[in-house]
């Protein structure tokens, strides 16, 4: 009974102090490039469908929505369709490649955080449009962990609900369901820090969820910088933060080369 009572708490104090956010996205209205107009829309609408499947961002269209709404946009590029022909007699009848580039923009400054090409072939024995599109398929699980690696989410650490000497054994943090974080997944514990005048996250350690509470709170078991999170709990508690790392909360469909 009292630690279903300390669970309650401290979901509760999730729901009311939680830095928790989806990323809030953007995408433009408009894809540029000299590519085929209808492959244009196409892209975009395989872009938006994509993230509509994963919790770690809010995908938001523009034709709907507006920029001050958004935290990014992404801005799409789609190149000249390439025809790879037929390498055998054996081969697919169909060969092509849609080469596109995505670009993450800050909307609070509107600077670049990142920008990468996809060049992805499809291929076809039926038509043009089917190699065409699954070029764009095979390409978007690439897309998601692009933008999943550099669009991390930060979380509070909440409590330290077990230690033993100085060392953190256990911790509640305000990260769950809502944005697909998983029992059994890994993440890093960070706290803020100043070198040369510029902010940066300073590792203190790792820690491996061991049960998703609600959709802004999982308990977790330390893995590794025990005492250096708690060191940093005790010391700076306001200072920490549990920070997602790469290829989380996308699930084993989109793991992809």
């Amino acid at each position: 009974m009292m630690k279903h009572l300390i669970s309650l708490s401290l979901m509760l104090i999730c729901a009311v102090f939680s830095v928790q956010a989806q990323h809030k996205v953007i995408v433009d209205s408009k894809v540029s490039g000299t590519g085929n107009r209808e492959y244009a829309e196409i892209l975009r609408s395989k872009v938006m469908s994509t993230f509509s499947k994963v919790g770690f961002v809010r995908i938001m269209d523009s034709n709907t929505t507006t920029n001050e709404e958004a935290d990014y946009s992404l801005s799409l590029h789609l190149d000249e369709i390439l025809d790879l022909g037929k390498r055998s007699d054996t081969d697919f009848k169909y060969r092509y490649k849609a080469p596109f580039v995505v670009k993450i923009i800050k909307l609070s400054d509107n600077s670049v955080k990142a920008t990468q090409t996809f060049n992805t072939e499809g291929y076809s024995d039926d038509s043009m449009r089917d190699a065409i599109l699954s070029s764009l398929d095979k390409s978007m699980p690439k897309v998601l962990k692009f933008v999943n690696e550099k669009l991390p989410i930060e979380g509070e650490l909440i409590d330290i609900t077990e230690a033993k000497g100085n060392k953190a054994q256990s911790v509640y943090i305000s990260l769950g369901s809502q944005i697909g974080i998983t029992k059994g997944q890994e993440l890093e514990v960070k706290a803020k820090a100043m070198i040369a005048g510029k902010p940066y996250l300073k590792s203190l350690g790792k820690i491996k969820v061991q049960e998703v509470e609600g959709e802004e709170g999982s308990r977790c078991k330390v893995t590794d910088g025990h005492e250096k999170i708690l060191k940093e709990y005790n010391d700076n508690p306001d200072n920490i933060v549990v920070v997602t790392m790469k290829g989380w909360g996308i699930g084993d469909w989109w793991k992809t080369n």
